[in-house]
């Protein structure tokens, strides 16, 4: 288990070393690939619902509405679907048509398919199993079944295909932290201002050298990699997450920045 487990682990963070380091988003990446298995996936839960597979353990007791104490400690998972919120200003800056049309249709769409995909999973998963469902539903199905193997195999190459576009965020956001107080500028070149270019008069910042890029990709990957290693529970981290980074970027951050651009600070 433990070889199968470091393969693994070697295998997601490993292969997607080259869409890792590119400093743009735009570059090529299998986004129709992502569709075709989170659909793969969706089909998984409701299939298994009205044909269980054989193996599939009883479902614990069903409930329409339920409330319990256990209900506040899944709330850092819920902020966790709050996340994705730091990746809403790459897009803008790198969509060929950035106007606030373009961007209502880029947000609805990512947000509305996202809502639907995880609330199908969500409801048809819990009809399955109750009040025995678990964190990560996939394993709970029998892994004998080549129909299930699939499935966790999508699941393998959906976070191996999506941790680059985790890392590209995370890697911006800390060069700005500890590089604040040298960031360079360079000019913008004559004809490509724009309206909007006056309050920058006319400077953006530069780009990242070569090597801090990379160290920058190194570490964020090394360190990735070693929690993957060590933690097993994807509740854990996503709870985690939620409670500490997406309780800052959802909510703390925003009413400081806003706090501060305002002129109240």
């Amino acid at each position: 288990m433990g070889t199968v487990r470091t393969y693994l682990d070697i295998h997601n963070y490993a292969l997607p070393h080259p869409i890792n380091f590119p400093s743009k988003t735009r570059q090529p990446s299998p986004h129709k690939l992502h569709c075709a298995l989170l659909v793969y996936l969706v089909v998984i839960v409701v299939v298994c619902y009205f044909h269980p597979l054989k193996g599939t353990q009883e479902p614990g007791e069903i409930h329409l509405i339920h409330f319990t104490h256990n209900f506040i400690s899944t709330f850092p998972v819920q902020v966790f679907a709050y996340t994705c919120a730091q990746n809403l200003f790459p897009i803008y800056n790198e969509l060929k048509s950035n106007t606030q049309e373009r961007m209502n249709i880029v947000i609805g769409s990512s947000i509305g398919g996202a809502a639907v995909t995880y609330e199908i999973i969500a409801v048809f998963g819990y009809l399955t199993f109750g009040t025995k469902v678990g964190a990560n539903i996939i394993a709970m199905y029998p892994s004998t079944s080549l129909f299930i193997a699939i499935g966790q195999l999508a699941i393998a190459i959906l976070v191996m295909f999506s941790y680059p576009l985790q890392v590209h965020p995370c890697r911006n956001c800390l060069d700005k932290v500890f590089h604040a107080a040298t960031t360079q500028y360079k000019p913008v070149p004559d004809g490509e201002e724009d309206e909007e270019d006056v309050d920058d008069e006319n400077h953006v910042p530069a780009d990242m050298t070569p090597m801090k890029h990379t160290l920058l990709t190194v570490a964020i990957v090394a360190s990735g990699f070693a929690i993957a290693y060590f933690v097993d529970d994807l509740q854990m981290v996503l709870s985690f997450v939620g409670s500490t980074g997406s309780t800052t970027i959802s909510f703390i951050l925003p009413g400081l920045f806003y706090w501060k651009v305002s002129g109240a600070g």
